[in-house]
């Protein structure tokens, strides 16, 4: 069978995104040819350089290059790139003889392109988020992206997936009636993890993720300068990509004990997520939370975010029994670490039970439900 996923985000670009369509694809190419389609955020990562074209393993990935920043500078999408990555999926499944479309959500048009090219039963649409009236907040821009979310809702597609339950509810109330729905929830792998042996740094604060809006990197920042001054010892480790990877680089410039870590190996990302003393994610939107998964998989205290978009904080996370959830503010955020610095029952604690909670989720989970909606074809 030949497959296509369309997604913005894959390897060796960070983030959750990123992962979720890595393991799609490693997992459907263990007996499928498997193409993806994907967009060039940046010509180079960690000192490689990312080719148009790659072929990795089975795996073929076309890269769509952007004539300039497919993202603005305020971590938006810019309407005319993600009109053309939309036209450069409709052209290559136009010359593909593709069985089998799996279509990730964002950035929404390319999907509609994508029902005009191939039966929309050979169409699976992956949610990671459903927004709703959320778009209101971006003006005229966002209503038509609401517009745009009910139209890929209504399509027939051989399957509509979710990334969590939380999503899952939100897609029912838009959804088709004819359409299937199933979760395939993202996962971790566990045995990456080995904290039995590591060092812990007292007051390492570790940020790990997308390098976005809703991550809320300017409270994580103003936090931190507050607990730095109560614990001199404190620092802080923001590691990832994204488009405000050069706001990110003003903003912590001078600082003292703060480092900025892009594009890093997963080598590395684990050995900083198994030293830190405490992972701090502040996201108020999350479909599902990669990042969270794995921090409490390193065994690290998990400090989040609530917030009415928050999966992670609605469905995994359970206030100061595997994490603590905070209002996203900076006082809040520093009461948290505070609270962390002062109560070693607490801290042993959440590492322990975040711990437990990480070796629920297994991408193995994700390839069995891959195998329900193909009928077994995986």
């Amino acid at each position: 069978m030949r497959v296509a996923i369309a997604a913005e985000g894959f390897i060796p670009y960070v983030g959750g995104v990123e992962i979720r369509y890595t393991k799609i694809a490693e997992a459907l190419s263990r007996k499928h040819q498997v193409d993806v389609l994907t967009v060039m955020q940046r010509e180079e990562v960690g000192g490689r350089v990312v080719d148009e074209t790659e072929k990795i393993g089975r795996i073929r990935v076309f890269r769509y290059k952007p004539k300039r920043s497919y993202f603005a500078h305020d971590g938006t999408r810019v309407i005319s790139e993600i009109r053309k990555y939309a036209g450069f999926c409709r052209e290559i499944l136009k010359n593909g003889d593709y069985d089998l479309v799996i279509a990730s959500q964002w950035p929404l048009i390319h999907v509609l392109k994508i029902k005009e090219t191939i039966d929309s039963t050979r169409i699976i649409v992956d949610w990671h988020e459903v927004w709703g009236r959320y778009y209101l907040r971006y003006g005229l821009k966002g209503a038509i992206g609401g517009v745009i979310e009910r139209l890929i809702a209504g399509i027939p597609a051989k399957a509509h997936t979710t990334v969590s339950y939380f999503t899952f509810r939100r897609l029912i109330k838009i959804i088709s009636k004819r359409s299937k729905i199933l979760i395939v929830p993202n996962g971790v792998d566990t045995n990456e993890f080995n904290t039995c042996k590591n060092y812990r740094e007292f007051g390492k604060i570790v940020f790990h993720g997308r390098f976005v809006p809703h991550k809320n990197l300017d409270i994580l920042i103003e936090a931190y300068k507050m607990f730095k001054s109560m614990y001199e010892e404190a620092s802080l480790h923001i590691i990832g990509d994204g488009p405000l990877l050069n706001w990110l680089k003003h903003r912590i410039a001078g600082l003292k004990d703060a480092y900025l870590h892009v594009a890093v190996d997963r080598k590395t990302l684990i050995k900083h997520l198994t030293s830190a003393w405490a992972s701090v994610i502040l996201t108020t939107r999350e479909g599902q939370g990669i990042a969270c998964l794995e921090a409490m998989a390193a065994g690290t205290p998990l400090i989040v975010a609530d917030g009415p978009m928050n999966a992670f904080s609605k469905e995994v996370g359970i206030d100061s029994h595997n994490c603590l959830i905070v209002k996203p503010y900076v006082n809040d955020a520093v009461k948290a670490l505070e609270k962390l610095a002062k109560d070693e029952i607490l801290w042993n604690k959440l590492s322990r039970e975040g711990c437990k909670t990480a070796h629920e989720y297994s991408w193995e989970n994700l390839t069995e439900k891959l195998r329900i909606i193909l009928g077994g074809d995986i």
